[in-house]
């Protein structure tokens, strides 16, 4: 393997560690937050699980109901000492046992209403109220379009 030159040698190295960033960011391991930035996959809600949940009925969950946009990913994390599950009333989906620790995700893109409870404790129950977006989503053109007669400048050029 060759030594990179001085001039390539930030840049990738910068590109590096940009990839490892994103990388850890998309298995959830790092989560990136700019000011003013909104996530185009939707917000990421946390709803904590607490200690002793099963003895808290409908406010095992948290706020119950809960209102989320489309998009929106919440992560369930199970905070108690004992396992519960996340599971939608009609079997939509299920987390499957969380032992004491585990997370749960999953994302809502439809609007509507999604109760759930846990398997083991049938009384702890909760209820997603997803609401539809305001705007729609901006999709982008799979060809750019120009308009007959648009003049583009001729880029100046640079030097090092």
């Amino acid at each position: 393997m060759t030594a990179l030159s001085g001039s390539f040698r930030l840049p990738v190295l910068a590109s590096l560690a940009l990839g490892s960033l994103l990388a850890m960011q998309a298995c959830g391991d790092l989560e990136l937050g700019f000011p003013g930035v909104s996530d185009p996959e939707g917000e990421r809600i946390t709803i904590h699980i607490p200690r002793d949940a099963a003895s808290l009925n409908q406010k095992a969950f948290g706020d119950n109901p809960r209102l989320i946009n489309e998009g929106d990913r919440v992560t369930w994390v199970n905070d108690d000492v004992t396992v519960h599950t996340v599971t939608a009333s009609d079997g939509g989906w299920d987390s499957g046992d969380l032992q004491p620790g585990q997370r749960y995700t999953r994302s809502f893109d439809d609007p509507g209403a999604f109760p759930y409870r846990c398997k083991h404790h049938p009384n702890m129950t909760g209820t997603l109220e997803v609401q539809q977006t305001s705007s729609p989503p901006i999709v982008a053109s799979p060809t750019p379009s120009v308009l007959p007669g648009t003049v583009f400048p001729s880029p100046s050029p640079t030097f090092p």
